[in-house]
This record gives structure tokens, C-alpha cells and sequence, in this order.
């Protein structure tokens, strides 16, 4: 199939306009449960780093499959199809010991910055539980995305990571609000779950575990993810930091999740379509090779005008309706644009040389510069956002 740029950013614009909708529910969410963070000390910590974690798997997912579609090695999706279980089976394997790392880690990155929080044992079980139920929704809908984008002449590389990460952090916040609702109100029942829930998967992926390509999956995504989780926690960190500003001025806690995704999304785009033409030998594996790319780093460029001044004015204008305490219009546009430029162009750098020296190294870049780069992202994003925020007060 051949993709024109009219298209490509008809089909981008259209996801990521989708995604907008959703991470500002995200957002919304966040501003209004702010109360229920102080109830549970540490939890925004968690929150970025989970979200995060969950959109590196499943777009990483979406783009394996984005560029198995383009190679022929699936046509169709199939219980039976090697691929597709392989895939299924990696995922769930990936999810499940994140999830459980994400807990300790939380807990970890708690003490070395000296806040005062929950317990080792409620973290892993919040993870968990909602590592588990948000992505058992986001297993399917990444395979209904995908598959449904293909058979109706949609590029799969333009259109699933947003709309993939998108309804991951939808999915994600609510699961952790559930899953710390009944920590604190219903322990027991939180303990039986966890306990319930993990036998049965670890039964299944001890049971099921063969040495084919789902290993290679997991063995290339499962160290890139622990790095990522690491730099997840420092955006985590930063927010819970500087909670007092984000409580002084809701709208702020409600545009974050907005701008870390659609940061995160120009350079999801940008991963997808280069993995894909790496593997389809278009484009050189050599960091020259940048040039060959200007469909793509236009596209990027025209998305990027789009969508962060509309990003700033679109949480002003939803602040205002319901009420959250914000800075003015001219400041929420200039402070979603300004920050949004200087994170976009960290992200499409570190994209490329991540994608590239994995692929020269024999790592499939589907597998790793997601992940890196919606970490880093989340982690430069953060720190960005309240800088240029700080600054225009």
C-alpha cells in the first residue's frame, strides 16, 4: 500500500484528535480526584510511570503488528496464527512483571526523595490490579485498532499509537483510582485479588512458556522496560514534588496528561513509520539516513502547529466550564506550545538515533524506541511543562 502525505496527515490528525479527547477526560479525572492522591501518599508517583508503561507495551504491540501487516506475515488476526499468540503471550508475560516492578520501584523512588508513603505491599498490589485490568481492555482494543485500521485502507502506523496510548491513559487512571479504593477501603478483598489474579496468570505463562519468537520479544522489551520504568519515576517524582503548584492551579494537573501524550505521540508516529521502513529497507540504517525522511518530519511539523496551541486553549476553555482554577488564555496556549516545541524536538531526535542503532544492532526497533521514548518523553515533558509554567506565573 502506498500512503500519500495528504493522507498521512488526515489519518495522524484524526487519531490524534481522538486522543486528545480522551487524555483530556484523563486530565479531567486527575483534577478532580487531586483530593484522593493526599489520601494515599506516593500514589502520584505511580500514576505517570503506569500510564507510561502501559502505553509502551501496546503501542509497541500496535507497531509489531503495524509492520507484520506491511510484510505480509499476518493478513488476518487468528487465534491460530503464530504470530498473533506469540504476541498475546508476550504481552501478558510483559504486563504482568512490569506491573509487579512498578510497585517496588514506586515504593523506592519514594524514599530517595524523602516522601512520606504508602506501604511496599499496597503499592504492588494498586500496580498490579491495575496493571491487569486496564490491560486486558487494552490487549483487545490494540488488536481491534490495528487489524480494523488495515482492512479499511488506514496505515496502522499513523493511526494506533495515538489512538492506542490514548485509550490506555483512559483505561489506566481510572483501574489505579479503583484498585487504590479498595486498598483503602476493602484490603482484604484487594489482598484476595491480588493473590487470586497472580497465581492464575503466572500459572498460564509458566505453563505456556516455549522458546520461540514470543521470547525474543519478551527478552528485547523487558530490559528496555525496566530502564523505562526508571526514567518514568522521574516524572512521578517531579509531579509529587511540586504538588502544592499543581493544587494552586488544577488546570495545570489537567493538561499534563493531554501534553505528554500528543508529545509522545508525534514521536510514536515518527518511530512507527521509520521502524517500518527500516525493516522494509527503505531507509538506510545510518544516522545520515535523515534526510530520506522529510514526509515524515513534515508531518510531524504540521501536526506539531496543530495541536498543542489548540492543546493550551482547549484546557483553558474545560477549566473555565467546570470551574478549575487556571492561568489566562494567551498563557495556557503559550505555555502548551512553547514547552510542547522543545519536547517535540528532543523526542524526534532521540527517536531517530534510538531506532536506528537498535535496528544496527539487530534489535527490532518495534520492540524498544517506543518505550525509550514515551519514558523520556514523560520525563522531559514534566519537567518542561512546569519550568515554562513557573516562569509565566
Amino acid at each position: 500500500m502506498a500512503w500519500t502525505g495528504a493522507k498521512m496527515m488526515k489519518e495522524s490528525l484524526a487519531a490524534i484528535i481522538i486522543s486528545i479527547a480522551t487524555d483530556f477526560l484523563t486530565g479531567f479525572l486527575m483534577g478532580s480526584f487531586s483530593h484522593f492522591f493526599l489520601l494515599l501518599p506516593g500514589l502520584m508517583i505511580l500514576v505517570p510511570a503506569s500510564i507510561s508503561m502501559r502505553g509502551n507495551v501496546f503501542a509497541s504491540l500496535g507497531s509489531r503488528l503495524g509492520t507484520a501487516l506491511h510484510l505480509g506475515s499476518i493478513e488476518k488476526f487468528s487465534i491460530e496464527e503464530k504470530e498473533v499468540s506469540q504476541n498475546i503471550y508476550a504481552t501478558i508475560y510483559i504486563t504482568t512483571v512490569m506491573a509487579l516492578v512498578l510497585g517496588i520501584i514506586t515504593k523506592a523512588s519514594a524514599i530517595v526523595i524523602g516522601e512520606h508513603a504508602i506501604n511496599l505491599y499496597d503499592f504492588m498490589v494498586i500496580a498490579f490490579l491495575s496493571g491487569v485490568v486496564s490491560g486486558a481492555v487494552m490487549l483487545v482494543v490494540t488488536f481491534f485498532i490495528t487489524f480494523k485500521s488495515y482492512e479499511h485502507n488506514f496505515d496502522p502506523d499513523n493511526v494506533t499509537s495515538p489512538l492506542i496510548t490514548g485509550l490506555g491513559d483512559l483505561f489506566t487512571l481510572p483501574s489505579i483510582l479503583l484498585s487504590g479504593y479498595l486498598v483503602l477501603k476493602y484490603h482484604a478483598i484487594s489482598v484476595a485479588l491480588f493473590f487470586v489474579i497472580l497465581f492464575g496468570v503466572s500459572y498460564y505463562l509458566i505453563k505456556d512458556y516455549r522458546r520461540d519468537s514470543r521470547v525474543s520479544i519478551i527478552k528485547q522489551s523487558i530490559p528496555i522496560l525496566l530502564v523505562c520504568s526508571l526514567i518514568g519515576m522521574i516524572s512521578g517524582s517531579v509531579m509529587q514534588g511540586k504538588i502544592e503548584l499543581l493544587s494552586i492551579y488544577p488546570s495545570i494537573l489537567m493538561l499534563i496528561p493531554v501534553f505528554l501524550e500528543e508529545g509522545g505521540n508525534m514521536g510514536n508516529i515518527f518511530s512507527s513509520r521509520l521502524s517500518t521502513k527500516l525493516h522494509l529497507g527503505e531507509v538506510e540504517p545510518k544516522l545520515s539516513s535523515i534526510i530520506d525522511l522529510k514526509e515524515e518530519l513534515m508531518l510531524i511539523g504540521e501536526l506539531f502547529v496543530t495541536v498543542f496551541p489548540l492543546v493550551g486553549a482547549l484546557t483553558y476553555a474545560i477549566s473555565v466550564a467546570t470551574n478549575l482554577r487556571t492561568l489566562s488564555l494567551l498563557k495556557m496556549i503559550f505555555l502548551s506550545t512553547a514547552a510542547g516545541a522543545l519536547l517535540t524536538i528532543s523526542i524526534l531526535l532521540i527517536t531517530y538515533v534510538v531506532s536506528v542503532y537498535s535496528y544496527k544492532k539487530g534489535i527490532d526497533p518495534d520492540n524498544v524506541s517506543i518505550p525509550i521514548l514515551t519514558s523520556v518523553a514523560d520525563a522531559i515533558g514534566v519537567s518542561i511543562l512546569i519550568l515554562v509554567a513557573m516562569a509565566i506565573m
